[in-house]
């Protein structure tokens, strides 16, 4: 596992922890609100503090997406430069082919 590999799974992992609290936090008000039982008031505080957790908790999901995106567009990145590297190498042989008078290997391309 590379160091990115490591920092993206603890982010998660973090991320998870967060959630997990949130959901506690919550609890904990909805409960010490219904002690005394409920009231309107005690319902859109409930509401509030629901709303504020799920902003937060889709927030953590859009930053995790972004860096999926940016994993995929590096990986995308790194095949195609690959692909490249492998043709200036294929036209490098090519080449110095040539020079040794040996047959130069056909391509697709016309003439």
């Amino acid at each position: 596992m590379g160091a990115t590999d490591a920092a993206t799974n603890k982010e998660t992992v973090m991320d998870e922890v967060k959630k997990t609290y949130r959901e506690a936090e919550e609890t904990a008000k909805e409960t010490w609100r219904g002690i005394d039982g409920t009231s309107p008031e005690d319902h859109a505080k409930n509401a509030a503090d629901d709303v504020k957790k799920n902003a937060a908790n889709a927030t953590d999901d859009m930053r995790r997406a972004g860096r999926d995106l940016d994993d995929a567009a590096a990986d995308k990145s790194r095949d195609t430069g690959e692909a490249v590297r492998q043709g200036i190498d294929d036209v490098g042989r090519n080449v110095q082919d040539a020079f040794d008078g040996d047959k130069v290997k056909e391509t697709s391309t016309p003439r």
